[in-house]
């Protein structure tokens, strides 16, 4: 899994929502473009893309919010699946 994965995932899914984001910078705020249950579909899409099983229950919610915090957050379960 890369960051660019993550991120142009990111940036597909809400472009293909309208939100028309050139470009997403790491402290963006998801939920200003997303409802909760399009964060829901974005992680699901995520999960497809990088294979990596993201349970929101195990994840401070404060810290995925931002593109950034999704990043890490996405590479913390990608390490955590490794070991």
């Amino acid at each position: 899994m890369t960051q660019s994965q993550v991120r142009d995932t990111v940036t597909q899914y809400l472009n293909n929502r309208g939100a028309e984001i050139a470009q997403l910078d790491d402290d963006t705020l998801l939920f200003q473009y997303l409802s909760s249950v399009e964060f829901m579909e974005l992680m699901l899409q995520l999960e497809s893309v990088t294979g990596i099983p993201l349970d929101l229950a195990n994840a401070d919610i404060e810290q995925v919010v931002t593109l950034e915090g999704l990043i890490q957050w996405a590479e913390q379960s990608n390490n955590e699946l490794h070991h």
